[in-house]
């Protein structure tokens, strides 16, 4: 089962920090990295070395986001994320996720929405982070607020390699 436990503002905002590392390669005070269809974004500010995987969708026509997932660290076995989807969708509906067909959640509950969109906190644990890591894509549904189905999907591919390079930056 997956809880998000995060709150993202307009813009994806760094939260999870990094167990040890304090520095960047090269003394640099930011990193962004591209893995394929993720993107890895790091920050040092006065503490730890904070790291993101991050992928955005953006509506060809407007150029607006359509859908945004973050995912950071977490304790031990258990990564944590945030899934940001666009408004119109019935919130009492909640979000399924499925990779591929390995694993399904149960409908995850929308926590607020704010200006950037609806919010769906995420704690993602060893059979999802495995089924994540050897997956193509993740599928999600929700329920528009006029009764039709809302279907996204989100590309897997590079996420290994992003949390890896996450993992090697905050030792």
């Amino acid at each position: 089962m997956m809880r998000w436990l995060f709150v993202l503002a307009a813009t994806f905002t760094l939260t999870a920090p990094a167990l040890a590392a304090s520095t960047l390669p090269g003394g640099a005070t930011t990193l962004t990295e591209t893995h394929d269809d993720w993107t890895v974004h790091c920050t040092v500010a006065n503490g730890p070395v904070r790291c993101a995987a991050q992928q955005q969708q953006l509506s060809s026509q407007t150029r607006q986001r359509v859908l945004g997932i973050e995912i950071v660290g977490g304790d031990g076995d258990v990564l944590t994320g945030t899934l940001v989807l666009p408004f119109g969708l019935l919130l009492s509906k909640g979000a399924v996720l499925k990779v591929d067909d390995k694993v399904t959640s149960p409908p995850e509950p929308f926590q607020t929405c704010l200006p950037s969109g609806c919010i769906v906190p995420l704690n993602i644990g060893k059979d999802w982070l495995a089924a994540m890591r050897s997956g193509t894509a993740i599928a999600v549904a929700a329920v528009a607020v006029n009764g039709q189905d809302a279907k996204f999907s989100i590309s897997l591919k590079g996420l290994g390699s992003a949390l890896d390079r996450i993992a090697d930056l905050t030792k």
